[in-house]
C-alpha cells in the first residue's frame, strides 16, 4: 500500500502533499483572519462603535474591507510564504529557488518593466475603449491615503497569489511532467480565490475571465522562468485599475487617482457590471490575446514547454 503514498523516490505523492499544503495554507489564513478581526472589533468597541451594526448595515462592512485587506495583506502573506517554503523543503525536498525566486533573467521577455507594462497597458486599453463607447463615465479626480496604501498593498497581494498558485502548485505539477495540467488545475485555484468576492458568480464571463487570467499568468510564469515576471503583470493589472482608475479590482471597490462610473443602462457583458472590468468580454478578448502572446514565446522554448526541467536561475 507505500506506493499508494510514496512515489519511486519514496517521497510523499504530489496529491498528499498539495492537501497537506492545503491545511497549512487554510490555517494560515484563518489565524490571521481572526487576528485582524478581533483587532478590528476592538477598535469598534474603543471608538465607540458597535461591532453588531456590521450585521445590520453591509455598506458599513464594505467600507471597511479594503483597510482590514491592506492591514492583513503582509501577515497573510509571509504566513503564506512560509507555510510554500517549509513544504518546498521539507515535503517536497526541492531547493526553495526552484520557486523562481532567484534573480530574474535577463531579456525584453522576461523584463520585469515589460511584465508590468503586459498587465498594466491592456486595462488602461480595455477602460479606455469603455469610456469611448459609453459603457463607463468619467466623473473627475481623487484619490486618499488608501490610493496610496494600495499600491504596497497590491505587490504584496499579487506576490502572494503567484507563490501559491504558480510558484507552489504550478511548480510542483512541472515537476512531475505535468505542465499542461498544472496550468489548467493552477488557473482553477486562482479561480476560487476569488470566488467570495462581491458580485464574483454575477455573470459566467467573470468566472471565465478569473480562469482565463490564471492561464495568463501561468503562461508568465513559464516564460519569465520566475515568479517576478508574474508578479509584475500582476500589479500592473490591479494598479491601473484600483489606483490609476477608480475601476473595482475582482469586485472591490477602491478609491482611485481618476474616478470613472458605471454608465447608466450599460450592459453587463461589456462593462462587467458591479465586479469590475475583469466580467468584461473586452477583457476576455485582452487575455485571449495575452495568452496567444506568451504561448506563442513559450512555443520557442522546448524545455520549458515540456517541463523537462527546471527554468530557473539561482
Amino acid at each position: 500500500m507505500t506506493w499508494l503514498f510514496l512515489d519511486e523516490t519514496r517521497r510523499l505523492r504530489t496529491c498528499w502533499r498539495f492537501v497537506l499544503f492545503g491545511f497549512g495554507f487554510l490555517f494560515v489564513q484563518i489565524v490571521v483572519s481572526l487576528v485582524v478581526g478581533v483587532g478590528f472589533v476592538v477598535y469598534l468597541i474603543a471608538t465607540g462603535d458597535s461591532p453588531n451594526g456590521l450585521l445590520v448595515d453591509p455598506k458599513l462592512l464594505e467600507k471597511w474591507t479594503i483597510p482590514l485587506q491592506i492591514i492583513a495583506a503582509v501577515p497573510m502573506t509571509l504566513g503564506t510564504l512560509g507555510c510554500v517554503l517549509i513544504c518546498r523543503r521539507y515535503l517536497d525536498r526541492r531547493s526553495i529557488w526552484s520557486l523562481g525566486l532567484g534573480r530574474p533573467k535577463r531579456g525584453f521577455a522576461t523584463c520585469l518593466t515589460v511584465g508590468f507594462m503586459a498587465g498594466f497597458g491592456p486595462v488602461v486599453f480595455v477602460i479606455g475603449l469603455l469610456l469611448l463607447v459609453g459603457g463607463l463615465k468619467w466623473t473627475g479626480f481623487s484619490g486618499s491615503l488608501q490610493t496610496v496604501l494600495l499600491i504596497p498593498t497590491f505587490v504584496v497581494m499579487a506576490f502572494f497569489e503567484e507563490i501559491l498558485c504558480r510558484g507552489y502548485l504550478l511548480q510542483n505539477l512541472i515537476d512531475v511532467r505535468r505542465p499542461w495540467f498544472g496550468v489548467i488545475f493552477t488557473s482553477l485555484v486562482f479561480w476560487l480565490l476569488h470566488g467570495l468576492n462581491p458580485a464574483a458568480w454575477s455573470s459566467p464571463l467573470i468566472g471565465l475571465n478569473l480562469f482565463g487570467a490564471g492561464v495568463t499568468l501561468a503562461l508568465a510564469y513559464r516564460v519569465g522562468g520566475n515568479i517576478w515576471f508574474p508578479t509584475a503583470m500582476h500589479f500592473g493589472w490591479n494598479l491601473a485599475q484600483g489606483v490609476v482608475f477608480e475601476v473595482p479590482v475582482s469586485g472591490l471597490h477602491t478609491d482611485g487617482l481618476i474616478d470613472v462610473r458605471l454608465a447608466e443602462g450599460a450592459s453587463v457583458w461589456l462593462t462587467g457590471g458591479d465586479f469590475g472590468m475583469e466580467g468584461s468580454a473586452l477583457t476576455t478578448l485582452a487575455e485571449i490575446w495575452l495568452s496567444v502572446l506568451l504561448g506563442g514565446l513559450l512555443l520557442k522554448s522546448p524545455r520549458q514547454l515540456s517541463g523537462e526541467a527546471d527554468v530557473f536561475i539561482d
